[in-house]
């Protein structure tokens, strides 16, 4: 069942344009191209074209029911050209990844720094680096993919794969110098973890620690990533880089979802029977979409899948990334949402141990939740 038809996207779309009426800023050109590397975030249907999912009602290879926060970007930004790298499932960098896991050696997904050298070496013609914003959303993968194998994420090394590639991207022949990168939002809030944290008896542990353990991965994440972007730039000339904080904006809207018009930000507006795996190349799902079966009013949920945002949530995001973008300050790389970022929040989870330490049980629980993650 198709969830929004063409002319509601339509609306979607120029509401949101019209709404934006972006303003460049004064130390910058008009972009006039936007390129994008990362994974399902911001993927407009590369991993479906390899791999023939997501299927419907996942909206035309998009890990949710219509546009992605890309697309909302462009669109904005005077229908600026779009061209798209990324691929659902991809991680910052595959060789960070244990040996044991089965997207390490694989040729898809892609990780960030193939999807750059692909692009590259079939690109004739390199965009204008003065004119080229590129967005940036990675990293989520590395968590998940590294325990699924059985490891131990570190996110000193996660974080700094995320820079290495921002450094890539700015040392290539692509020159890039303007890039709006994305913090991970909050892990404990995403549905597939909220689930078992409701049902966390067998792990010996009671939810708040596991929703802290969860929180730990995403903090300590962003505080590495935004320490390294901004050591980046210092030493970086030319290079601009917003860091906008998804953790703070995704944490606003589940504490206080009337203020972004919704109505559910626990749940996902998909529901899936029992035993399958939407995105899963092995499971019947892909071929028989009757198995999924879809909330009424999906614009009134965060949630579309129990990983991926609705298309509204992926709005949201793009107007929060424009409003950063168009701050008259270059160069802005501190979280720009109050007290509630997640740099504050790192502070408050600082005694969490997610690198070296913590329980077996408590990472055994984080490996199950991950079974119902989806790229």
């Amino acid at each position: 069942m198709l969830l929004l038809r063409a002319s509601t996207l339509y609306v979607l779309l120029t509401t949101f344009i019209a709404a934006s009426a972006t303003r460049f800023r004064r130390d910058s050109q008009p972009v006039k191209t936007v390129v994008v590397f990362g994974d399902s975030f911001s993927d407009t249907g590369n991993i479906e074209k390899i791999y023939g999912f997501p299927v419907a009602p996942y909206y035309q290879g998009r890990f949710s029911n219509g546009p992605v926060w890309v697309e909302y970007i462009a669109q904005a930004l005077n229908n600026a050209t779009m061209v798209n790298q990324a691929y659902g499932g991809a991680v910052a960098n595959r060789q960070n990844l244990p040996l044991r896991a089965s997207t390490r050696n694989d040729t898809y997904p892609p990780d960030v720094n193939e999807q750059l050298a692909w692009y590259l070496g079939n690109t004739t013609t390199l965009p204008d680096p003065t004119t080229t914003l590129y967005p940036i959303f990675i990293g989520a993968n590395d968590y998940l993919h590294t325990l699924a194998a059985g490891g131990l994420p570190v996110t000193s090394t996660i974080a700094g794969s995320v820079v290495a590639f921002i450094k890539s991207l700015h040392t290539s022949n692509l020159k890039a110098s303007r890039m709006v990168v994305m913090t991970l939002p909050d892990f404990a809030k995403i549905p597939s973890f909220t689930r078992l944290t409701k049902n966390s008896n067998s792990t010996g542990l009671p939810p708040d620690a596991l929703a802290q353990l969860a929180t730990s991965f995403s903090t300590q994440h962003n505080a590495a990533l935004e320490k390294g972007i901004k050591d980046l730039v210092a030493s970086t000339p030319g290079l601009r880089i917003d860091l906008v904080d998804l953790f703070s904006l995704f944490n606003r809207a589940i504490s206080n979802p009337t203020s972004f018009n919704l109505t559910n930000v626990t749940a996902p507006c998909l529901s899936f029977s029992p035993g399958t795996t939407p995105t899963a190349l092995d499971t019947s799902v892909n071929k028989d979409p009757s198995l999924i079966t879809t909330c009424p009013t999906p614009n009134s949920y965060l949630f579309w899948d129990n990983t991926h945002p609705t298309t509204i949530a992926h709005k949201f995001v793009a107007d929060e990334t424009l409003r950063v973008f168009n701050q008259p300050t270059s160069n802005t790389v501190t979280p720009n949402n109050g007290s509630n970022s997640s740099t504050t929040e790192n502070k408050k989870n600082a005694g969490v141990k997610t690198v070296g330490g913590g329980s077996a049980s408590a990472l055994g629980a984080l490996m199950v939740a991950i079974t119902y993650w989806i790229m």
